[in-house]
């Protein structure tokens, strides 16, 4: 009998580790999208006043950012919206990003480098408003749910602990 009950006491916890789990891709993803935030800032200020390829302007803003995820490897073979979508695609799954997310990136590695300096600044500009919505729908999504998948984990790890029984 008391092994049963240990059992079930693991079991439950194991639930509420699965709920821990999953709101913390919440936190994540919200995280990163701050950090491109601050990426998009850098990214703008890197192409107005350094004249470096887009190759380097991304990779220092990158850096400046603390996102080295995005770091693009120059390759002479490919064009740069081909090196920023393999970045891209390399991205953890562990963030927590949507696909919405991951589209978002892709544009802006499709826009980066074909315009004057003038345009790729308003595209930014763009990229950032929308970023902002992307940023409020996550920090929505982190207040909402963050208690719900841990009670729901719990409540789920302790319903099979009952079964168990």
């Amino acid at each position: 009998m008391p092994l049963k009950i240990i059992g079930c006491v693991l079991i439950a916890a194991a639930g509420f580790y699965i709920g821990y789990l999953q709101s913390l891709k919440l936190h994540r993803r919200k995280n990163f999208l701050d950090r491109l935030s601050v990426f998009a800032q850098l990214l703008s200020t890197n192409i107005r006043f350094n004249s470096g390829d887009v190759f380097s302007v991304v990779n220092v803003s990158a850096d400046e950012s603390e996102l080295k995820l995005l770091n693009v490897e120059r390759d002479e073979k490919f064009s740069f919206e081909y090196s920023w979508n393999k970045s891209v695609n390399k991205l953890p799954k562990k963030l927590g990003l949507l696909n919405s997310d991951k589209e978002l990136l892709t544009e802006l590695g499709k826009e980066l480098g074909k315009t004057d300096v003038e345009g790729q600044l308003r595209f930014i500009q763009l990229f950032s408003e929308r970023l902002a919505l992307f940023r409020n729908e996550a920090r929505e999504a982190l207040v909402q749910k963050t208690k719900l998948y841990r009670a729901m984990g719990f409540f789920l790890g302790a319903t099979l602990a009952l079964l168990v029984i």
